[in-house]
């Protein structure tokens, strides 16, 4: 790292220290803590709603208003630790639908609904001396609120505050924004027809990690994929053999249907294994015991975005700038509550999110337009019921799938279709047992990300074509071929809870099995290098030989890539023990995770240690943590799928005519394997330390962590000669690389964050300063850049110097997702009763420096090089927000009007990787609007 940015990383932990200083120093410097700001210990089991609120209210003596209709049948979630009133709220009504508001010492308790709004009802005040008929009015949801103590690296995310921040587009991950250590890629804003198309959630970092470093988990199930979706290859649908429908999360649902996210970017309980970075907890709302429905519709279009482009590649495009982008964007959907009975509950819930974007072919194809879509669908259903012994059955199952075009803008005949997304199902039960809880999980998913392609690809110089197809030098058609790939996971699990020597005993167990499926059905082939002109005119071919055109031209080179069938599994064992005590004004929890599976067969045990003390002025934690990671089914599918032959023949003259020989292969080339070496399970270890306390009438909290990812898989630095037999019987050799435990990625990070309510308004500040280094890069990453004869050829002009990309692009891979300084000011209120709902938001990112292609060329030695660079970046601010207001509301019927901003301030994004001079546009001020109607 540069010296500077050293200096500005020291400069920024200590402005970081000064700030925490108001935290630490004596308590004049904040009120006296409130009711519901003041941690307590809560002992609570998972029993009746109404019960567990009568023993809640009574313990943090605050007066609670809700109709009684809204709790019956309903059951709430354990409460055991040391929290603030509002952090017990949210885990004591987890899953349950409802939703709640805390002003002073009142709190009003509410059916939450997917379109944002609030449920006038009568209601009954619960207190620690019995109930009364008041009524309270609800203020803004928090941001988030932030864990206890003991979890000092957890944030949770209500629904209220979901619908509140998500930017129209329903990608739940968005709405992470708001976190310190949660980061997203440098290149959002670029409005490319791929970023434009795109309606996968958007990848995120957390302290430090990859994407796939993570673990996401819906509704209990793991949706997280095992296969390559982080490589440059991986994002590239006309690949030859990756398919770029997968993301790091397999399975995912619209932010109508959510009910809360919990984030742990730290300090994370034994219980969570299968990740080295965080993990994103996704849990649907629970049906309802009252009929109703919700109906909406949100769209965005070209027509309200406002396109920019930087003034270096204006000024190189001069006169020849593109059209923009033409597209329709819109989101639909449809959520049903259907109770049964008193007993049995049911929801169901659909949404589809489409894209239309009219595309342009290059000026040597014409600049012919056509048309390029993209659908994501959800359909979810749930069912609870309530059992005999006080148990809990939920069923559920949802479908997700995903289907994105693709075509080149210098290519024809070329549309490819990947798909994503899958299907899963769960079975819960849980109950009690004396004075232990239990719960008995089985979940199965599906995920598909395969694709369909023209199966072989031929380049064809213009002088053998003729023209009427392109004007270049040569003319492309054609694809490599349909792609099968999915990944099934299929789990058991179960957790104990009960109390122990004074403290709580928390256990559990996890099986799993996973299989990952990919298939090249048929032999798929490149062929390019064409015969001389002079010679194409006598040809003459033979039967069924596609590359070759009678009296034009003969193809004389092919790079074959064979058929293969591939299903790679794993066997997944887990056991997990945890003891939580409170001694006087210090909190302990001490836990094991042991983690097995079948592929690296390694036997890793993860220990997890919090403890955390009150001193008068603050509460103060520390946390020695190691997480180890899941198996990555990608190493075994790419070994076996990474060779290429390339074949060659000539065009010998017979008679009067010319005329291809056979085939005969000339080389052998081949990516990483796996080669069933004895490998290290890659792990990190973190230390961290957090202060939280009673601030200026909110809730403050500070936060350091360090982590080291140790044992990373990266490819060897040298090549293995394998040996091949060549066409004339004598042996050759191709050179593979093999995976390695060399990879090394360090991250250390300061959070301040503060959030109040006041009233009908709530103020969140969160910031972090951070650094993250690897030693990772595109020359050692496992799934680096492909090895074959075309990403060898890649040269550019870099320094001085024609060096190759992949060279180059070693010094910059991971800043993708690493900005020294992230800060967010969160500002939500209503009005009018609660009838207007706004929230604003701006989002501070420091400067920083990227290697990328310039957007220029450079001729050296009479051939043409793209010029790269180190770019700077400086810092950046931008304005989002969101205005709800009710334009109807006749006894249960609201019609509520939605519109969602980003770039307010229609500034130009500061971000990377869009020097481009064919799709050079940029997302400056753009909305969403739509319309809900809730019953």
């Amino acid at each position: 790292m540069k010296t500077s940015t050293l200096r500005q990383l020291t400069s920024g932990a200590c402005a970081w220290a000064l700030i925490s200083g108001a935290m630490m120093s004596a308590p004049t410097w904040a009120q006296i803590p409130t009711a519901t700001e003041a941690a307590q210990s809560y002992d609570l089991p998972a029993q009746d709603l109404n019960q567990a609120l009568l023993q809640f209210a009574q313990s943090a003596n605050l007066q609670l208003f809700y109709d009684n209709r809204l709790v019956e049948g309903r059951r709430s979630s354990e409460l055991r630790g040391r929290y603030t009133a509002r952090q017990a709220l949210t885990k004591l009504l987890a899953g349950t639908g409802l939703s709640y508001s805390i002003s002073g010492r009142t709190v009003n308790l509410r059916q939450a609904q997917a379109g944002g709004g609030d449920m006038s009802l009568g209601t009954i005040r619960v207190q620690g001396d019995g109930l009364t008929g008041e009524s309270a009015q609800p203020g803004a949801p928090m941001a988030y609120e932030m864990g206890d103590a003991i979890d000092s690296g957890t944030s949770i995310l209500s629904r209220e505050s979901i619908e509140a921040r998500q930017d129209g587009n329903g990608d739940v991950n968005q709405t992470l924004k708001i976190l310190p250590h949660v980061f997203f890629s440098t290149k959002e804003g670029s409005a490319t027809s791929d970023d434009i198309q795109d309606l996968r959630p958007a990848d995120i970092s957390i302290a430090g990690s990859q994407p796939y470093e993570n673990s996401f988990i819906l509704d209990g199930i793991a949706a997280n994929s095992r296969l390559d979706v982080m490589s440059s290859d991986s994002n590239n649908p006309a690949h030859y053999d990756k398919t770029s429908g997968a993301s790091a999360e397999t399975l995912w649902v619209d932010s109508s249907l959510v009910d809360a996210v919990t984030v742990r970017d730290s300090n994370v309980s034994a219980r969570y294994g299968g990740f080295t970075g965080g993990v994103v907890e996704i849990d649907t709302r629970a049906p309802r015991k009252d009929y109703g429905a919700t109906i909406y519709r949100s769209c965005t279009s070209d027509a309200l975005v406002s396109f920019k482009i930087d003034p270096q590649t204006r000024e190189a495009l001069g006169s020849n700038v593109p059209n923009e982008p033409d597209y329709t964007k819109c989101r639909t959907g449809l959520s049903l509550d259907l109770p049964v009975n008193e007993r049995l509950r049911v929801m169901v819930g659909a949404s589809r999110q489409e894209a239309e974007l009219t595309y342009y072919k290059n000026a040597n194809y014409g600049n012919a337009p056509f048309g390029l879509k993209s659908e994501s669908r959800n359909l979810l259903l749930k069912a609870e019921a309530n059992l005999p012994k006080s148990m809990t059955l939920t069923a559920q199952y949802s479908y997700t799938p995903y289907t994105q075009e693709y075509s080149r803008e210098n290519m024809l005949n070329d549309l490819i279709v990947t798909q994503g997304g899958g299907k899963s199902g769960r079975i819960e039960l849980k109950g009690r047992a004396g004075s232990a809880n239990w719960k008995l999980t089985s979940t199965h998913a599906a995920s598909n990300s395969s694709r369909s392609s023209p199966g072989n690809l031929f380049t064809w110089p213009v002088a053998v074509l003729g023209s009427g197809y392109c004007s270049s030098t040569n003319c492309v058609f054609g694809g490599f071929g349909d792609i099968a790939q999915t990944q099934k996971d299929t789990n058991l699990k179960g957790q104990w809870s009960q109390p122990l020597w004074g403290g709580i005993f928390d256990g559990g167990f996890d099986f799993g099995y996973v299989a990952a499926h990919k298939q090249r059905f048929e032999d798929n082939a490149s062929y390019n290098t064409a015969t001389g002109t002079s010679v194409g005119a006598l040809v003459v071919c033979s039967d069924g030989d596609p590359a070759c055109m009678a009296g034009k031209g003969v193809l004389t080179t092919k790079l074959l890539y064979p058929a293969y069938d591939i299903t790679v599994d794993v066997r997944t064992r887990a056991a997990w023990a945890e003891y939580s005590r409170r001694f006087g004004d210090l909190n302990l929890r001490a836990g094991l995770r042991y983690d097995s599976e079948s592929v690296l067969d390694n036997d890793n045990f993860a220990p997890r240690v919090s403890v955390s003390y009150d001193f008068p002025w603050v509460t103060a934690t520390f946390g020695a943590n190691r997480y180890y990671h899941q198996s990555f089914l990608g190493y075994a599918i790419q070994g076996a799928t990474a060779r290429t032959f390339t074949y060659r023949r000539t065009v010998s003259k017979v008679g009067s005519t010319y005329k291809a020989g056979d085939w005969y292969l000339y080389s052998v080339s081949n990516g990483t394997i796996y080669d069933g070496i004895a490998l290290k399970t890659p792990y990190s270890d973190e230390l961290t330390l957090a202060f939280s306390r009673s601030l200026w009438g909110g809730q403050g909290r500070l936060k350091l962590i360090s982590r080291d990812y140790e044992d990373q898989l990266t490819r060897s630095t040298t090549t293995e000669a394998r040996p091949y037999t060549k066409a004339d019987g004598t042996t050759g050799t191709y050179n593979v690389y093999l995976p390695t435990n060399g990879g090394e990625t360090t991250y250390r990070g300061v959070s301040l964050e503060w959030g109040k309510s006041f009233g009908r308004h709530t103020v969140t500040f969160s910031g972090n300063w951070g650094e993250t280094k690897t030693n990772i890069d595109a020359t050692n990453a496992y799934m680096a850049i492909s090895d074959t004869e075309e990403a060898d050829g890649d040269l550019v002009y870099y320094q001085g110097h024609v060096r190759t990309l992949m060279d180059v692009l070693a010094e910059n891979q991971r800043l993708d997702f690493a900005a020294p300084g992230l800060a967010n000011l969160d500002w939500s209120a209503r009005w009018l009763g609660s009838r207007v709902r706004t929230n604003l938001n701006a989002r501070w990112r420091d400067a920083f420096d990227q290697l990328e292609d310039t957007g220029t060329n450079i001729t050296v030695g009479g051939a043409s090089y793209d010029v790269y660079d180190i770019v700077h970046y400086g810092d950046t601010i931008a304005f989002n927000g969101g205005f709800d207001a009710e334009l109807v509301r006749r006894g249960r019927n609201v019609v509520t009007l939605e519109v969602k901003g980003t770039n307010l301030l229609d500034t130009l994004p500061k971000i990377t990787g869009t020097t481009s001079t064919s799709q050079p546009y940029r997302f400056g001020r753009s909305f969403w609007v739509g319309i809900k109607y809730k019953y």
